[in-house]
Formats: structure tokens, C-alpha cells, sequence
């Protein structure tokens, strides 16, 4: 059975590894952003319930700049990883 991925990789070139390149996925920043909220200060949450409410009211603050900005950086971010290959980004 051929897999569509695999019609896909012989179409276009692909970067081996790009899984592992976090900042290559914004989603992770924002991960990171509303983690450092929602345990800052070591707050520490009793129930499910609790850690849920936090991020929900976390997620609310995040401004739509902030979303707009690491998606107008994806540009910049897979030119930086198309010239470096392997090896550290300023992201």
C-alpha cells in the first residue's frame, strides 16, 4: 500500500529531523508562554480542575499580536533553519 506521505517525499525536498525543531512550531511558544504563567511563582494546583481553570484564564489574556507575530515569523524561522540546516536560530 503506498502511503501518501510517501508520494509526497519524492514531490517535494523535506528537512529530516523538523519534529525536533521546537521553535520551527509556534504552538510551542505559546506552550511555553502559558506554562510560565500558569505556574509562576511555583504555584502549585490541588485538582485537574484547578491546573483547567489557570490555563483557561491564561489562554484569555494572550493578546492576538502575540499570535500574529510568531505566525509572521515562520518566514524568517524556516529561512534561518534552510540556511543553517543543523545548528542553533536566534528563535
Amino acid at each position: 500500500m503506498i502511503e501518501i506521505s510517501d508520494l509526497l517525499l519524492d514531490e517535494f525536498p523535506t528537512l529530516v529531523f523538523l519534529e525536533c525543531v521546537t521553535y520551527l512550531n509556534p504552538i510551542e511558544n505559546v506552550w511555553a508562554l502559558l506554562a510560565r504563567a500558569v505556574y509562576r511563582h511555583g504555584k502549585q494546583f490541588q485538582t485537574v480542575g484547578e491546573l483547567k481553570d489557570a490555563v483557561t484564564e491564561e489562554w484569555d489574556k494572550l493578546q492576538s499580536s502575540y499570535l500574529e507575530s510568531l505566525t509572521q515569523s515562520m518566514s524568517n524561522r524556516l529561512c534561518q533553519v534552510m540556511q543553517k540546516f543543523v545548528g542553533p536560530t536566534s528563535y
